[in-house]
């Protein structure tokens, strides 16, 4: 791997070094972004329409396809982890957890979507964090901090992350990229766009597979908690197809992943084997919109289709020579009908009605055999349910006074199997010239599932956990080039959901839990022609009713990053990611030569550089260097289980290639 790295790296510097005609790339063309621009970049996750950033009354970021590409983000995690207010539990396996406003969950109170589309797993409600999201064709990331469940439902309790796939109109003709680095990284993948204007119709498609063994956990590599046969893969397969005739679009997505749980158990003090599992999981999502327009009303209808399958193929663990596969199938179809209403220029009011149909498994099919027999258990058929959701939406924004813009805005959901819930929203903005604040209320909930009903020995009367915060928003732009924003919140989380033991039959879910959080979220960017930096902190304080902070967040985080463009070609960049100490989930004991040791009480700090440079050989064809954990700093995330302590990524360094051809 060492020779692979300097071979890398050599062919790197032959392309710094190879005399073309000096011709204005891609990159050099969209590195212009400046202030001006962002400010009024088009967001449509706020509202499910089009606004500009800067009438968003909420915390919002925006990371674009440029920034993707020019920082060499590999996975949903590495984008979030230059952001404030994020904060993640990796177990360097199948799966990691990502935390918005100080609450450790199992991604089930952040809604991720795909062009407004979720793609929450169907039964659990979580998300799955990696590397199986084709951020190649992602035009930009939109993330809206804080409770939005007024307009989205259920999980959108801490915030919603909206990745918006690149059209044929604005990105035409063919590009083709491949990588290769640490720890047996590889990626191919490329897309093709068509468009014609005089008939408004267009079409693109784009795909990506890509393979990892991860940093190295083996014996010491992964402080002994796993044997030198560990096995710890990733392979995911991504695609998108868009299509648009006039104000008729399609669009499809999936995502296939395929990952070892290799480390979900300690295999040196368990019978678990470390080698030999398969988490095979599946997504996809389609949907068909169309847009009316009529002076000043707009009708969207939107049908889709929601797959989430872990197939039949995984085998999620082996334990004392026996393999164990798990098959859990869900799928969901739904139309949203959105109304836009621009009633008179000071009132604006949107609405909506929602009806789905989904089908769940209530558990695992589960099929075992002996490890030596040939054929692989073909699990059954799970138990399934079928759920009705019936949902009305709506909100009003009105602006008096010239500067100030209040909006008001509710939902009204009705489930089989969790009831009724009514969701308010309320927010006062005052926006004049260079500032800009907001004041906002709202209200979220997480509802159960049937996953939730059915663990342990089940609990029918679970009831939604809810979340309401107040939140105080600010931004001012300071002369062209420089943009300040703020943020601090006050949350109240209750109804949580609580494992609750008895001796027999065992444990089931209650709500019982409480978390109160304190937060406050800073970021001050700088853009011009050459030159972008951006500085940003958060302070997170969630404590539960005993007034104990929470396990697994550390009350401060902090990120930096810089990037400069030497000319039309060069252009090099570096990230630092700051974490402060936090409290592992676990009792931290462990049994060792027969005795009960504590040890692992909290996760210490740590600052995590990234370098990246991107060099234009010609206008079509780029190379990019990035080198992550620059310093190769050994450094840990906490987690619930056992181990308590996950190594994360040392040092790795990828070479990227990319051709556009327009």
């Amino acid at each position: 791997m060492k020779n692979r790295s300097v071979l890398l790296v050599g062919w790197f510097i032959l392309c710094l070094s190879t005399n073309l005609n000096s011709q204005n790339s891609e990159m050099d063309l969209l590195l212009d972004l400046g202030i001006e621009e962002l400010l009024n970049t088009k967001i449509v996750s706020a509202s499910k329409t089009a606004q500009n950033f800067s009438t968003i009354a909420a915390s919002v970021k925006v990371i674009t396809a440029t920034e993707i590409h020019q920082r060499g983000y590999q996975s949903l995690q590495d984008i979030l982890s230059d952001l404030p207010g994020f904060q993640f539990r990796d177990i360097q396996g199948f799966n990691s957890y990502v935390f918005q406003h100080g609450i450790p969950n199992q991604n089930n109170l952040t809604l991720l979507m795909i062009d407004g589309v979720q793609v929450n797993e169907l039964n659990s409600g979580g998300f799955y964090g990696g590397m199986h999201f084709n951020l190649e064709n992602i035009e930009q990331v939109e993330i809206i901090y804080g409770p939005a469940s007024a307009l989205y439902g259920t999980n959108a309790l801490t915030g919603i992350i909206n990745l918006i796939t690149k059209k044929a109109v604005d990105n035409q003709g063919l590009d083709v990229h491949a990588s290769a680095g640490s720890f047996n990284t590889y990626k191919i993948g490329g897309g093709y766009g068509y468009y014609n204007p005089e008939k408004d119709a267009g079409m693109r498609v784009s795909a990506r597979y890509l393979s990892t063994d991860k940093t190295p956990l083996d014996n010491e590599n992964g402080d002994n908690n796993w044997t030198s046969e560990i096995d710890n893969f990733e392979k995911d397969i991504a695609a998108d197809l868009s299509a648009n005739w006039k104000n008729l679009s399609f669009g499809f997505n999936i995502q296939n992943k395929q990952s070892s749980r290799a480390t979900l158990y300690n295999s040196q003090t368990s019978a678990y084997s470390d080698h030999g599992t398969s988490w095979n999981i599946l997504f996809a999502n389609a949907q068909i919109k169309y847009k009316f327009e009529k002076k000043k009303y707009s009708l969207i209808p939107q049908i889709y289709y929601r797959n989430s399958t872990v197939l039949p193929s995984s085998i999620a663990e082996i334990n004392d020579n026996e393999q164990y596969a798990y098959y859990r199938p869900g799928s969901l179809a739904g139309i949203d009908l959105l109304n836009k209403f621009q009633i008179i220029d000071k009132l604006l009011v949107t609405g909506g009605l929602i009806l789905e149909n989904e089908e769940l498994s209530e558990r695992f099919g589960i099929a075992h055999n002996d490890i030596s027999e040939p054929e692989k258990p073909v699990p059954p058929r799970p138990s399934m349910t079928t759920n009705h959701l019936f949902s009305v939406y709506g909100q009003a924004e009105y602006t008096f006074l010239k500067h100030l813009t209040s909006t008001a805005g509710f939902r009204y959901d009705y489930s089989d199997y969790y009831g009724e819930k009514l969701t308010p929203r309320f927010s006062l903005s005052f926006r004049k010239g260079v500032f800009s604040t907001s004041l906002l209320y709202n209200e979220a909930y997480r509802a159960p599932k049937p996953w939730d009903y059915t663990t342990g020995y089940g609990n029918p009367d679970l009831k939604p956990e809810l979340i309401q915060t107040t939140e105080w928003v600010s931004n001012v732009k300071i002369g062209s080039h420089m943009l300040f924003s703020a943020a601090i919140y006050r949350s109240y989380m209750y109804n949580i959901f609580v494992q609750n033991y008895d001796y027999y039959p065992g444990f089931r879910w209650v709500n019982q839990g409480k978390i109160y959080i304190h937060g406050l979220e800073a970021e001050w960017s700088y853009r011009h022609k050459k030159l972008d930096a951006y500085i940003n902190f958060n302070y997170t304080k969630p404590v539960d009713e005993l007034k104990t902070l929470l396990p697994e967040i550390s009350e401060t985080t902090a990120n930096a990053g810089i990037y400069y463009r030497w000319n039309a070609k060069l252009s090099t960049g570096m990230r630092l990611n700051y974490s402060g100490e936090r409290k592992n989930a676990s009792t931290g004991r462990h049994i060792i030569n027969q005795q009960i040791v504590v040890k692992y009480y909290t996760i210490d700090p740590y600052i995590i550089a990234h370098l990246d440079l991107s060099y234009a050989i010609t206008k079509a064809f780029q190379a990019s260097l990035f080198v992550n954990n620059l310093t190769d700093q050994k450094y840990y995330h906490s987690s619930n289980r056992q181990p308590d302590r996950y190594p994360q990524a040392r040092r790795s360094v990828r070479l990227q290639l990319s051709y556009l051809l327009k």
